[in-house]
């Protein structure tokens, strides 16, 4: 029951990078496209730094996620779905184990 469990909460964990990676991407794309079209502005880099980085990285991540094509919301609900299953099973091996 706990390699069910183990092998939940990894599914959990990569639904729930996709969709943290593509909510940065959407936050920081207008930052990171007025740099892409002038990516010599010294200034701008600077002050938007850590948006243009975390741009980057949320997009390479969420390129290689198998998960990509499915929508934010759909995600958000089949983790649900998935929370659902693990408490289930969390509270199963809890009953199972404490009597």
């Amino acid at each position: 029951m706990l390699n069910r469990i183990k092998d939940i909460e990894k599914v959990m964990s990569e639904f729930y990078t996709t969709i943290k990676d593509s909510n940065t991407m959407k936050m920081n794309k207008l930052i990171y496209d007025i740099y892409k079209e002038n990516p010599e502005d010294k200034d701008f880099y600077s002050e938007y730094k850590a948006e243009i980085i975390s741009y980057e990285k949320a997009m390479i991540a969420f390129e290689k996620s198998k998960y990509k094509k499915i929508s934010v919301r759909e995600l958000s609900n089949i983790y649900e779905e998935y929370k659902n299953k693990k408490d289930v099973l969390m509270n199963d091996y809890t009953n199972k184990n404490t009597g």
